[in-house]
């Protein structure tokens, strides 16, 4: 099922925008982190603008403007950033290859 919006682009709109979001109004941490992750798999999986399908029914290649690529990668960003983020505030243990740093709190 094709939605009439950009999920990941919406999602960055969110992150961009979430303290203003009421807390009655906003994902819980476990449903951002889905979502987020969910997002960021269907990206790296494939990509909608990297084939197209002709009249005839075959596909062709159609390569991505410069401007929407840089912004796709920003998107991306963003939402890898939020996903971090989260996985820290909730006591995520880090992933292979993750830097682990534990900052005294001031009393």
């Amino acid at each position: 099922a094709h939605l009439p919006w950009e999920v990941r682009a919406e999602l960055c709109a969110y992150v961009r925008k979430v303290r203003r979001v009421s807390l009655a109004l906003r994902l819980t941490p476990d449903d951002e982190v889905a979502l987020l992750t969910h997002a960021l798999a269907q990206a790296e999986g494939s990509d909608p603008r990297a084939s197209a399908t002709s009249a005839t029914g075959g596909s062709v290649a159609v390569a991505p403007q410069p401007r929407q690529a840089l912004r796709d990668e920003t998107i991306s960003e963003v939402l890898r950033s939020r996903v971090e983020l989260l996985r820290a505030v909730m006591g995520h243990e880090p992933s292979a290859g993750e830097l682990s740093v534990q900052l005294p709190l001031p009393t």
